[in-house]
């Protein structure tokens, strides 16, 4: 899990994981450069962390995935709640999926985007309603899996370590996670995306000026023509003829 100056959500996030896990779970952590009081209270729960200079979301993750030391990698963020169940449920199933698969995380998120359902329990820390959420995932948490490419993977650490991670030329925010998708189809044999159902995150999605990793859209639009550039294709059509093609 990356950071970058969002102690209020990194607290509603790293609260969650604690409350609301029941497998021995390891939380890793890479501050990114923050400057706000992350590394502090992090010192002071006694969580374990990286620190180093602002890179980029690609670089802290790259640096998060370091510390790992469990068979599997989970690709977290610090503006997410993770609802009870998630572990034990995603751990189900990744004894099931063949190894050509990646599952998915579900994301509830307060307002139309890239993901349904949408359910809106806040976008800020002073007005998150936490019971409403618990009431909603509780109430729709059916176990399956949908054909899904996008969304919060899970990985084990051996193919991470096998594709190296991030390309961290796409730093600080873009098209990196379109990048890394190609490089598990293509480095290590990935086939299948699949989003479970019962693993479900509530994404706060803040308003663009309260994200520290605001979109730089002339880098971001640089990043694209990398993308064509190292691929062949454009990431849109990335997602129709490699990740969905099935």
């Amino acid at each position: 899990m990356p950071t970058y100056n969002m102690l209020p959500w990194l607290k509603i996030c790293i609260r969650s994981i604690q409350k609301n896990s029941r497998l021995d779970n390891q939380i890793c952590i890479h501050v990114d450069g923050s400057t706000d009081e992350t590394a502090h209270w992090l010192t002071e729960q006694g969580i374990a962390y990286t620190i180093a200079s602002h890179k980029g979301m690609y670089s802290a993750w790259n640096k998060a995935a370091e510390q790992a030391t469990k068979d599997y990698l989970f690709q977290g963020e610090d503006d997410l709640y993770f609802c009870p169940g998630w572990d034990v449920n995603l751990a189900k199933w990744l004894e099931k999926i063949e190894k050509d698969t990646v599952i998915v995380a579900r994301l509830i998120e307060p307002f139309p985007g890239s993901f349904p359902p949408i359910v809106d329990c806040g976008r800020t820390p002073e007005d998150f309603n936490e019971s409403k959420l618990l009431r909603w995932a509780q109430d729709n948490s059916e176990h399956k899996l949908i054909k899904q490419a996008f969304g919060l993977w899970t990985i084990s650490r051996k193919i991470w370590n096998k594709i190296g991670g991030y390309d961290t030329a796409y730093d600080p925010t873009g098209v990196g996670n379109g990048d890394l998708k190609m490089k598990f189809c293509t480095q290590a044999g990935i086939k299948r995306f699949r989003l479970a159902s019962d693993v479900q995150m509530y994404h706060f999605k803040p308003q663009p000026e309260l994200i520290p990793y605001s979109v730089n859209h002339s880098k971001v639009g640089k990043n694209i023509i990398r993308f064509k550039e190292k691929w062949g294709m454009m990431p849109e059509e990335a997602a129709a003829k490699i990740w969905l093609k099935e």
